[in-house]
């Protein structure tokens, strides 16, 4: 999807920056697909290890999660250049890129031999 941005008539024909996120409402949904599949990869990991060294996992001691992290697309416009026309100019085509949710855990589990 695009987004564009006329510029004005009335001097307004500059953006400096621009920032794509996600509502809040998507972030905390994301965020927690992301721990989910932190999670996964914790206890994959752990498995390697306990066969690695012929144990067996018993359980999960401890549990941490971090706050969380988005790194919005951001996107440096610069100077909008307008093009003589009756309707102000030609818009500037905005791409969005991707937007990071990010998440990371902590988790000690139990071995056993």
């Amino acid at each position: 999807m695009n987004s564009s941005i006329r510029p004005s008539t009335g001097g307004g024909d500059e953006v400096g920056r621009i920032h794509f996120g996600v509502s809040e409402d998507r972030r905390d949904e994301l965020r927690k697909e992301a721990i989910e599949l932190a999670a996964e990869n914790a206890r994959q990991e752990a498995e390697v290890v306990a066969e690695a060294k012929g144990l067996t996992i018993t359980g999960v001691q401890t549990v941490s999660t971090d706050p969380g992290r988005v790194r919005p697309y951001r996107a440096s416009v610069g100077h909008l250049e307008m093009a003589a026309g009756d309707d102000g100019g030609a818009p500037t085509q905005i791409d969005r890129g991707p937007v990071t949710v990010s998440a990371q855990i902590e988790v000690t589990y139990r071995f056993e031999q």
